[in-house]
């Protein structure tokens, strides 16, 4: 049953994964995020109650879901609210504190070995009582607010950063203004060249636009139906032969980074010796690779040896498993 039940968690990761990124550009990173926490909260509070397991792995699987929502929603505000240099030290800031979590999540379920472990699962649920303190204290992406033309929203957000770094407002307002009205002109520029071209592809220069040529036309069609592009997204991201290969290439290391990081952890427990110490020493590892990632992805050249190297590395390790299981079934 603990195999179904940890089937289920990752089940909900993947349908998390899948869900909340549109929740979070629809409804905005910080609502999503608390939500998310507070779900998840919730969820974790009851499996330590449940009386039996068909209570149980439900909460599992919602749990696994809201995870992901709290985790994307988050990484990206944490990214959105610094500058674009800043972004690849955040995430590695991220990754360092996921590690310093689960390192913390071996040690406190030493502490509690001698209680049952409905005592664990609530002290973890309560982690998530960190919400309340976000609710008062973080505030929403400025860039979302800009993304959705809520500029006024988006200054204020602007403003307090401001006055929390000793900076001088006016100054940056008036520089994310002009990147503002810079994007705009080329959203403009844009839009007149698919216009222009459908003109000269119909050759009806002097023939306004009707509704049946904009729908022949996806490209000035987006244009002239922004509001339309959240479901076109992922469509838009493959028709473009970079993105579409930056997109494969992403899947293909996540699945395999997803194999081995699950991997390494599910089987920790069954290793020689003390199952909370093998635990620890496993997600401290974490930690050292989170710093090593930040050393790394700094460097344009580093990061993509490195990721070449993980990619093979990962590809080599997830063969040679295949290997031995088929070994293993066939003698």
């Amino acid at each position: 049953m603990g195999e179904m039940t940890q089937s289920l968690f990752i089940a909900g990761q993947g349908v998390g994964a899948l869900l909340f990124p549109s929740l979070a550009d629809h409804f905005g990173r910080k609502p999503i995020h608390i939500l998310s926490l507070f779900i998840m909260m919730l969820s974790a509070l009851i499996s330590s109650v449940a009386p039996n397991y068909w209570v149980y792995a439900p909460t599992r699987f919602f749990c696994g879901v809201c995870q992901q929502g709290c985790l994307i929603s988050g990484v990206s505000l944490s990214c959105e609210i610094f500058p674009a240099n800043k972004r690849t030290l955040m995430s590695g800031l991220v990754a360092v504190n996921w590690g310093l979590g689960v390192t913390l999540l071996g040690v406190v379920a030493f502490i509690l070995r001698d209680f049952s472990w409905r005592v664990l699962c609530a002290v973890c649920a309560l982690t998530a009582g960190i919400g309340f303190f976000e609710i008062w204290y973080i505030k929403e992406s400025f860039r979302w607010f800009f993304a959705k033309g809520r500029l006024e929203e988006g200054k204020k957000i602007v403003h307090f950063a401001a006055k929390q770094n000793n900076v001088d407002f006016d100054a940056i307002w008036q520089k994310n203004v002009e990147n503002l009205e810079e994007l705009s002109e080329l959203e403009k520029i844009d839009c007149q060249d698919k216009s222009d071209a459908v003109e000269e592809e119909s050759g009806t220069q002097d023939v306004p636009k009707s509704k049946t040529t904009l729908q022949r036309n996806p490209g000035l069609e987006e244009c002239s139906a922004k509001n339309k592009l959240s479901s076109v997204a992922v469509i838009t991201v493959l028709r473009d032969s970079g993105t579409r290969k930056i997109s494969f290439i992403n899947i293909f290391n996540w699945l395999m980074i997803s194999f081995t990081y699950f991997g390494i952890y599910m089987t920790s427990n069954t290793l020689a010796g003390n199952r909370f110490l093998n635990f620890f020493m496993t997600a401290s590892m974490e930690i050292l690779a989170g710093v090593f990632l930040l050393k790394t992805l700094t460097n344009q050249y580093s990061a993509g040896f490195f990721v070449v190297s993980l990619s093979l590395s990962l590809s080599l390790s997830l063969s040679l498993s295949l290997l031995h299981s088929f070994l293993i079934f066939l003698f």
